[in-house]
């Protein structure tokens, strides 16, 4: 889906900086199943680049870290609850896709973006879809049978979230050798050993599980959804609320519907979920989602300007609101930003992109 209007008419100079930035030069991320294959076999190979390169962790903080990409699960993970149902939300995800694009760029050599999973292209089965059909370009598919335990999802609960004929290990794709090296923490799976460490940083190495979960996807992720979620809502505080579910009107949340598509572990944990490739396709989806949101009214500075939140999770323990210049970011894995900056993909800085 794409913004109505022209959204690139607006002025696109940055503040603060001498950047330009405009159609002509941003960065652009597309769908995977419109890549090339050659596009999707560099992407593959770009992660598992950082999947080979050591960790730069501190041994005695994380001992279970092994590689560069276990540095981003890690960010994720230590800063879990102060980045979600927040106001950085947002923000901080944009800019933690950021940071992983540019290490595959510049660490690893990928010349393209980081792509999205338009879920709603196979919100009737998320298995036939490009990204999880199992073959050698695809992310790999859904898991081996795993008789776990249905869990409900929301709060309070929109979705029941049941056995789909996956939930253990994924057996085909380029990740399905992929080792999961930290977590769980709090993993929807009741049939999985957890870490020795009540943090997850111990080292527990196991496989992607995965059960894709089209009761799930056809609830809350058609196109219908994702037109709903651009459309309806007039201020961040109602964008946010369909991110997240609102139960009056039973609509569960876009966030959860499409980790929960996913399933499995670790992409039911919403700790250690980046160490499944794919939580940065449905990441980059949301983002693209917001993205169209913002740009709904191209006059309205406030899409561009604006935040509603609290700096902890659903303000637990009670905590200021977020701010425009509160600081956002991971440090081990790259450099720090600010919510105002994080809000334009068009600013010239830190970012220049925009979505196909």
């Amino acid at each position: 889906m794409r913004a109505r209007g022209n959204v690139f008419a607006r002025d696109v100079s940055p503040v603060g900086t001498n950047n330009s930035c405009g159609v002509q030069n941003a960065a652009r991320r597309r769908e995977w199943g419109y890549l090339e294959p050659t596009e999707r076999q560099s992407y593959i190979d770009a992660v598992k680049c950082l999947g080979n390169l050591p960790t730069t962790l501190d041994p005695a903080k994380v001992p279970g870290a092994r590689t560069r990409y276990d540095d981003f699960v890690f960010a994720h993970m230590d800063q879990s609850q102060t980045i979600h149902d927040t106001g950085n939300f947002l923000t901080w995800h944009r800019h933690f896709i950021f940071l992983f694009e540019s290490a595959l760029r510049n660490e690893c050599g990928y010349e393209g973006y980081q792509p999205y999973w338009n879920w709603a292209r196979h919100s009737d089965d998320p298995r036939k879809s490009p990204v999880f059909d199992g073959s050698d370009l695809s992310l790999g598919g859904t898991g081996l049978y795993d008789n776990y335990t249905a869990y409900e999802i929301g709060d309070p609960p929109l979705l029941t979230v049941s056995n789909q004929g996956g939930g253990g290990c994924i057996t085909n794709g380029p990740f399905k050798d992929w080792k999961v090296n930290l977590g769980p923490v709090s993993t929807k799976l009741d049939n999985i050993k957890m870490n020795d460490r009540e943090d997850g940083y111990a080292y527990n190495p196991r496989c992607i599980r995965r059960d894709l979960n089209p009761a799930v996807s056809t609830a809350a992720l058609k196109d219908s959804d994702v037109a709903r979620a651009i459309s309806e809502p007039q201020t961040i505080e109602d964008y946010q609320a369909f991110l997240n579910g609102i139960a009056s009107r039973n609509i569960p949340g876009i966030h959860g519907a499409g980790h929960f598509t996913i399933g499995g572990d670790p992409g039911s944990d919403f700790y250690t979920s980046p160490a499944d490739p794919a939580f940065w396709f449905h990441h980059t989806m949301l983002d693209r989602v917001f993205w169209t949101w913002q740009n709904q009214e191209l006059d309205n500075a406030n899409r561009l300007n604006v935040v509603h939140g609290t700096r902890t999770r659903k303000n637990e323990p009670p905590s200021p609101n977020a701010m425009l210049d509160d600081v956002i970011g991971a440090d081990l894995v790259g450099e720090s930003t600010t919510i105002r900056a994080a809000l334009d993909t068009m600013s010239g800085f830190p970012y220049c992109f925009c979505y196909d």
